[in-house]
């Protein structure tokens, strides 16, 4: 069993902070990890998102479209995008 999380905002949010910080938690509670950082301009304002994958041992941590257990957006543009990745049930 997996528990994804999908975080999407601009560059100099601290996307990728965040997603480190969640990822370090979950190692030093020994629970398994994947993570997958997507930068496109960041450095410029640009998109960025993160993908973890709490659990599920051996799985990649690409997430599907309608797969995310959870989304965190920081900005109110990407969230529409980080949308999709949102299970139908919240």
């Amino acid at each position: 069993m997996s528990y994804d999380i999908y975080l999407v905002g601009v560059g100099g949010q601290g996307i990728l902070t965040l997603a480190d910080l969640i990822m370090r938690a979950a190692i030093h509670k020994g629970h398994p990890i994947s993570f997958l950082p997507m930068k496109g301009m960041a450095q410029r304002g640009g998109f960025v998102s993160a993908e973890l994958r709490l659990g599920g041992a051996g799985a990649g941590p690409h997430i599907r479209e309608n797969g995310a257990h959870l989304v965190i957006a920081m900005e109110r543009s990407e969230a529409l995008k980080g949308l999709r990745y949102a299970r139908p049930e919240g």
